[in-house]
């Protein structure tokens, strides 16, 4: 009974965690601004493409991260300028920091985005299930030098002036009891979500990574091969969770105060392109909630936990499924 009190009291701290800084933030002009030029986004790749034709034709080429630099800066900033129009804050356009280091972020994400390592595989000389397995698995570990080191190295030099912690990664007021009942809740909806054919056809991740003729090939059981792919495909969300909801907010949290959040909700929503449009579309508020709670709490903990347990049941129930 003592735990059924904690955890409603929990959940009832993040719902008032969430409409209280609603109130604190809200604008209309501003929601409206930040939907539509998300939505703009969204409707224009639909329709147009633009996300598949880039990484088809332009799978290892550098002009694919010029492309994501552009994209995902350009929305950025129009969500910035929103804020300075409909908010206080009216300073940072003037602050030659704001365009420096926002900049930078968003080079390090194109570069991440862009998965530059594939390089280093030829699909021509070596098995052609092995290079599809291989890849995501190299493109998660790609993901540590060209993210995370250079993080730390901006963090050193620059950013642990103004931050008392790495980014969000501080076990200090670490709290995993409302984002497990979170969990719970957004396992039925994945749950109901992983019927719809959208779904079915993207997902699990692992399909694509060829990891059954894989096991074949080395002689070994295909759940190993399944749990290694797996494995690097979940840790492929403390990086995502650093990015996002670390970098983007606890960086630019002090040009745009706590109007950083919709930006970040906006690049987070693209970050989306290429899978289904309702994940997309959900990802616009899943960002939200979680950016919320990574500046309430000033650590992402929880939201690395409830991201990667949220992948997990996608690959579950839609393999599940599969299997029927």
């Amino acid at each position: 009974m003592l735990n059924v009190l904690k955890s409603s009291q929990s959940l009832l701290k993040v719902f008032f965690d969430i409409t209280g800084f609603i109130k604190e933030t809200f604008n209309l002009g501003l929601y409206l601004c930040i939907i539509s030029i998300t939505s703009a986004y969204l409707v224009l790749n639909e329709y147009l493409h633009v996300f598949d034709w880039i990484t088809q034709n332009y799978r290892y080429s550098i002009f694919k991260a010029v492309f994501f630099f552009i994209l995902d800066y350009s929305a950025y900033i129009l969500c910035c300028l929103s804020i300075y129009l409909f908010t206080q804050k009216k300073d940072f356009l003037k602050q030659k920091q704001f365009w420096l280091i926002s900049s930078v972020i968003f080079i390090f994400e194109a570069v991440y985005r862009s998965s530059f390592i594939k390089y280093a595989l030829d699909s021509k000389s070596m098995n052609i299930d092995m290079f599809y397995y291989l890849s995501p698995i190299i493109n998660h570990l790609d993901s540590i030098v060209v993210i995370i080191i250079p993080l730390i190295v901006f963090y050193m030099l620059y950013e642990k002036r103004h931050l008392e912690h790495f980014f969000g990664i501080r076990q200090k007021g670490v709290d995993f009891t409302p984002y497990f009942w979170m969990f719970m809740i957004m396992a039925v909806v994945i749950f109901i979500a992983s019927g719809q054919q959208s779904f079915l056809k993207y997902y699990p991740e692992v399909k694509r990574s060829h990891y059954i003729q894989v096991a074949q090939y080395l002689g070994i059981s295909q759940y190993i091969t399944l749990l290694i792919y797996e494995f690097f495909y979940m840790s492929s969300f403390i990086i995502v969770e650093v990015l996002y909801r670390g970098v983007l907010i606890f960086t630019m949290v002090r040009f745009l105060g706590k109007y950083a959040i919709y930006p970040m909700i906006c690049v987070y929503c693209l970050l989306h392109l290429g899978k289904p449009l309702n994940e997309a579309i959900s990802s616009f508020f899943g960002g939200f909630v979680l950016g919320v709670l990574a500046i309430q709490y000033k650590n992402i903990y929880g939201g690395i936990a409830i991201h990667m347990g949220i992948a997990l049941l996608m690959e579950v129930f839609v393999y599940v499924r599969l299997l029927n």
